[in-house]
């Protein structure tokens, strides 16, 4: 469809405020639809060059409010144009428009009794149209004033649609990544989305929008240590709080931002008493957000897991009657979860969290009891990280006490060395030797059949690289003690294999000769 020449005619040539006003009205009556391809035919005509014109003449020669609104309204009706025609009006008119805009928009927010709100609405609109152009979005930011523009139309209440317009112009730009860095040093930027996501009277879109523009400005790695402050935490924390899927999803999103910056570890798993933290570990099994959100919570929680705060990350979240707590939720999520990735990410979790607590230690006994679980599954990984985490803290000697009073550990490892073979089978029986090193914990070693058998079965038939001398040096060490030298003793498997290796080596003679003691 092409515009009649004359009525274009009229628009390009009025001179005076009447004839611009009668002409704008006309287009408004024309313009007002939302067909884009007649929109495109509007711009290529001309439309648009000549509605910045009268906006231009309009605004230096002060004239009505009342233009101001009808130009800006046709405007923002012309601008409702594909992309392609955006672009072309951009690159033909849109930088010294947006010069108009501007100050257009700072006239009318400077007087807010007499504020018209229309003007700021279409002015926005029309920013926004721009701001979602993948093409353009580097451009406008870049120009003086718009970004701060932006900003200071969010902070006036005047007009709910212009703000929405602007938040939404905001996210645009913000999704653009070599705006990210601009923008967030913009100032008042990041203020002003904070107190929108923190204030509770705003709409739930406003705060959602508001979150979805911290994240996308998070993604800048220049941009993750200046946003792990107290008040973007706070915001994300009170933004958890709505009662709206996608707007939580949009902070789990914004904290593994964060998290991807090393030093950000501490202050996020610190902020509020761990608040962050907790929410994180909630949503690791909460299938009402589904398996993206969940996936992210768990690879957060892998990244904030470090030697620096694995102890003050299980000491806030601790297993509780209430909540299953940071240790327990990530060994859910490992034996549980159907997706890899997330397994895996809770695994690495929690083989940090394995290196680095000590005996003593909040929710230590919490992690051997994981540990136990993990020995009996199928998944040898899952397996091999147990062993190897219990082999570690059976090392030292402080360790050796919990680890042999933890239910289910002994025999646990004693099974996975009975049916496995190789290195594994050698990591159990270093377990074993190393734990029967520490002298109050013989005489409850030696109740368990199992590790009897094991140690028998070890001594007797196992490779070298199998851990047959890790399983000759525990019956060595049993012998040591009376308690557990008297059960032994009572073993007729174990004794035949003492009085048959006795005649081999020196060390199980005498071992041999302190159990006859008491057959």
């Amino acid at each position: 469809m092409k515009l009649p020449y004359c009525f274009l005619a009229g628009l390009k040539l009025a001179a005076t405020q009447k004839e611009t006003l009668v002409a704008v009205e006309k287009a408004k009556r024309v313009f007002d639809h939302n067909n884009t391809n007649m929109h495109d035919e509007e711009v290529r005509t001309g439309a648009a060059s000549a509605l910045y014109k009268q906006l231009c003449l309009a605004f230096h020669t002060s004239e009505s409010k009342g233009q101001l609104k009808s130009i800006t309204t046709a405007l923002e009706m012309v601008f409702r144009c594909s992309t392609q025609y955006l672009i072309e009006s951009y690159n033909d008119i849109g930088e010294g428009l947006l010069k108009v805009l501007i100050p257009v928009i700072h006239k009318e927010l400077s007087n807010p009794k007499d504020c018209n709100s229309g003007v700021i609405g279409n002015c926005s609109k029309i920013i926004k149209y721009f701001s979602h152009v993948d093409k353009l979005k580097v451009a406008i930011a870049s120009q003086e004033g718009v970004i701060l523009t932006l900003v200071h139309i969010l902070g006036n209440k005047t007009s709910d649609e212009a703000r929405y317009d602007a938040m939404h112009a905001l996210i645009g730009l913000a999704m653009a990544e070599e705006n990210m860095v601009l923008m967030a040093h913009t100032e008042g930027v990041l203020e002003e989305l904070v107190c929108i996501a923190k204030r509770r009277e705003e709409s739930d879109q406003m705060r959602r929008w508001s979150g979805a523009a911290l994240w996308s400005l998070s993604g800048s790695i220049e941009n993750k240590e200046l946003m792990c402050c107290d008040e973007i935490l706070s915001a994300i924390d009170s933004l958890c709080d709505v009662q709206c899927q996608r707007t939580v999803a949009y902070m789990i999103s914004l904290i593994k931002e964060l998290s991807k910056l090393d030093k950000n570890n501490i202050p996020l798993v610190a902020h509020n008493n761990g608040s962050l933290l907790r929410r994180l570990v909630e949503m690791s099994t909460n299938d009402e957000y589904g398996l993206d959100s969940i996936r992210k919570s768990v690879m957060t929680l892998d990244n904030l897991i470090c030697p620096e705060t694995a102890q003050a990350a299980c000491s806030l979240c601790p297993l509780t009657e209430k909540r299953p707590g940071l240790i327990v939720t990530l060994t859910s999520v490992v034996l549980d979860n159907d997706d890899p990735e997330t397994r895996n990410a809770g695994l690495s979790a929690l083989a940090e969290i394995a290196t680095t607590l000590q005996a003593g230690c909040d929710e230590y006994d919490t992690l051997l009891q994981c540990l136990v679980s993990f020995l009996a599954s199928e998944e040898v990984k899952f397996r091999t990280m147990a062993v190897l985490a219990l082999k570690d803290f059976a090392s030292v000697d402080c360790n050796r006490p919990f680890l042999t009073d933890c239910e289910g550990l002994l025999e646990g490892v004693a099974q996975v060395a009975l049916k496995s073979r190789g290195e594994e089978r050698a990591d159990c029986l270093n377990i074993i030797c190393d734990l029967t090193c520490h002298e109050e914990s013989r005489q409850t070693i030696v109740l368990y059949e199992d590790v009897l058998r094991l140690l028998a079965d070890g001594a007797m038939a196992y490779t070298v690289e199998e851990g047959r001398d890790k399983a000759m040096e525990s019956i060595i060490n049993l012998s040591l003690t009376r308690a557990s030298r008297k059960v032994v003793a009572e073993n007729r498997i174990v004794m035949i294999t003492v009085l048959d290796l006795s005649h081999k080596d020196e060390r199980m003679r005498e071992a041999f000769k302190r159990y006859a003691e008491h057959m």
